[in-house]
């Protein structure tokens, strides 16, 4: 598994891009706009093909790249999703969290687990 975790120090925030090494499919968790030229970059320095991009909640603190993913890359741009299975050997599951003074819709975090033992996919 391909695993990077990418920050943005003016909104202080976390960019993921988890991929397969065998099949090159990756997705894009929480990209922002101004970070765009470094993701895209990095992901064509890895070799991934971007299949999906999400955004784990509406961001009041950046505006989202995940637009920019789309049209350089050709991602999907994935609606709220419970799990979702790409072509890797992982199903990602993203399970609300509730934070203090933020509602539990609007808060998520994920969970990786091999595709073999996870709960079917959907999506």
């Amino acid at each position: 598994m391909i695993f990077r975790q990418l920050f943005d120090a003016n909104s202080s925030t976390y960019t993921y891009l988890l991929g397969c090494a065998d099949t090159r499919d990756a997705v894009v968790i929480d990209p922002v706009y101004e970070q765009h030229a470094r993701d895209t970059a990095l992901i064509r320095e890895l070799d991934l093909k971007v299949r999906y991009v999400l955004d784990t909640h509406v961001h009041a603190d950046h505006v989202t790249g995940a637009w920019l993913m789309r049209t350089a890359l050709g991602a999907e741009i994935a609606p709220d999703v419970d799990v979702m299975k790409l072509s890797l050997p992982y199903v990602l599951e993203f399970l609300a969290t509730p934070e203090p003074d933020v509602e539990p819709e609007t808060a998520a975090t994920g969970r990786i687990s091999p595709a073999s033992s996870a709960a079917p996919a959907t999506g």
